[in-house]
């Protein structure tokens, strides 16, 4: 080519389609990607975390000062962002030594449910039963069901099961 076949060339349509369009294209495209991971990256790795984190030490905050209402509706906000183990197990160990057995029950309930019937939660639930409420036949069932039928053979919940039958054939009413 010529020098001015090649300026006319560079004028054409497809020459500024292959070196100039689809390349700040591609380009675009890649930032928004890296711009679009990053955030997300952001979100959910920094900013839930400690958001979550707050939020769960400002409701474990107001349960300590006996304002249990406002105590779960941080706790829930909470879990919005971010659901912990630790911090369920907290709210659930917290609410019995305060003797909210109702709210500490529900809790361990979650957690069975959201951890896929954790041992520890059910052997903690079910001596809240047994030694805090005296509820032998509930006591009974969650370690039955929510422990031995996960756990098969575990030592730890057949030795509870034997402790609330114990106790179970030496209650005096």
């Amino acid at each position: 080519r010529t020098a001015e076949e090649y300026e006319a060339y560079k004028k054409s349509l497809s020459y500024q389609l292959k070196n100039k369009i689809i390349p700040g294209i591609l380009v675009g495209i890649v930032t928004l990607l890296v711009m679009w991971g990053i955030f997300n990256f952001t979100k959910n790795c920094i900013y839930k975390p400690l958001k979550a984190n707050k939020l769960y030490k400002q409701g474990y905050a107001l349960l300590e000062a006996d304002e249990y209402p406002q105590s779960e509706m941080k706790f829930e906000e909470a879990v919005s962002y971010r659901i912990n183990k630790k911090w369920f197990f907290n709210y659930a160990r917290g609410y019995r030594s305060h003797r909210q057995y109702q709210r500490a029950g529900s809790m361990y309930e979650r957690i069975l449910k959201y951890y896929k019937h954790d041992k520890t939660a059910g052997l903690e639930y079910a001596d809240m039963e047994l030694n805090n409420l005296a509820n032998y036949k509930r006591a009974e069932e969650i370690v039955r069901r929510e422990v031995l039928d996960y756990h098969i053979n575990d030592s730890d919940g057949i030795l509870m099961l034997g402790d609330i039958f114990l106790e179970w054939g030496t209650e005096k009413e």
